[in-house]
């Protein structure tokens, strides 16, 4: 509890400042009853992992700072497992006196279980949001259209189960290194999403009457495919990239990106196709 009372301004029963403290009113001129004072409870015990997170309400005439429990963030559990107050002493231009990389030996069992928790958290809302940008509720919602006799839906779906499964692929595998010793803990949920596929969805793109579909924007070093829309086994198609490699077969084209670059062509019959590079 503070040492001093502390107001709130309540005007029309919401709450248009606060904190608000007594020499902040005297200094303004204003009358003091122009502000509610703030009621103080105890807040509750946080369990290992959790927090405190206060807001004042209108309760009557009344305002009372109400307590709710929270899981401690994914950021808040790193930084304990490398033993730093904050994760920006792992990164430029603090890191030159940052911490070697703790062994996985060395972090508390409890807590490496709550970080994997919440990195997996961080996935699933991750994926959640993708499923979003068209329209889906989730992941989970987006995967049930699998089988939809709707053919968009049903096209949706398997781009969004296939990213989804090698999501939880990547990651899995990700933490199983670092449980074996081989991968450090990461410094930030970064180091997670940069193992993680690229969540983009796939384009339709014509360039002079040749369609091709799929991501516009690939990753380095990645493997990505793309269809040819339209194929016929009689045409013949003469693909290659600006950089990398583009191969065809049945009509489907596999784009393997190289490091260093930003930009890449994919050239089907003389039409350009151009893809991001991340």
């Amino acid at each position: 509890m503070p040492n001093q009372q502390v107001y709130a301004r309540v005007q029309n029963g919401i709450i248009t400042e606060y904190p608000v403290y007594p020499d902040f009113i005297a200094a303004r001129g204003d009358p003091l009853d122009w502000y509610t004072p703030v009621t103080y409870t105890t807040p509750p015990q946080a369990a290992p992992f959790q927090m405190v997170t206060s807001k004042p309400v209108v309760i009557g005439n009344m305002v009372v700072l109400q307590y709710t429990l929270v899981d401690e963030p994914l950021d808040s559990l790193l930084a304990k497992a490398w033993g730093v107050s904050s994760l920006l002493e792992l990164q430029p231009p603090f890191a030159v006196n940052a911490p070697a990389a703790p062994a996985i030996s060395s972090i508390d069992p409890a807590l490496f279980k709550q970080t994997q928790a919440k990195i997996a958290q961080k996935v699933q809302e991750t994926l959640d949001n993708f499923a979003a940008m068209k329209n889906y509720d989730s992941m989970q919602s987006l995967a049930g259209y699998y089988n939809s006799t709707v053919a968009s839906f049903a096209a949706d779906a398997a781009v969004g189960v296939a990213l989804r499964d090698a999501s939880w692929t990547s990651l899995y595998a990700y933490l199983n290194e670092i449980v074996a010793g081989t991968k450090p803990i990461p410094s930030s949920f970064m180091d997670v999403a940069e193992l993680l596929p690229l969540l983009v969805w796939p384009q339709e793109i014509t360039v002079n009457g040749v369609t091709i579909n799929g991501p516009m924007t690939v990753k380095q070093g990645s493997t990505t495919g793309y269809s040819i829309i339209g194929y016929s086994s009689a045409t013949t198609y003469n693909v290659s990239a600006s950089a990398g490699t583009a191969t065809e077969t049945n009509g489907i084209i596999t784009l393997v990106a190289p490091n260093a670059v930003e930009t890449i062509d994919i050239i089907v019959n003389g039409n350009n196709f151009p893809v991001s590079v991340v």
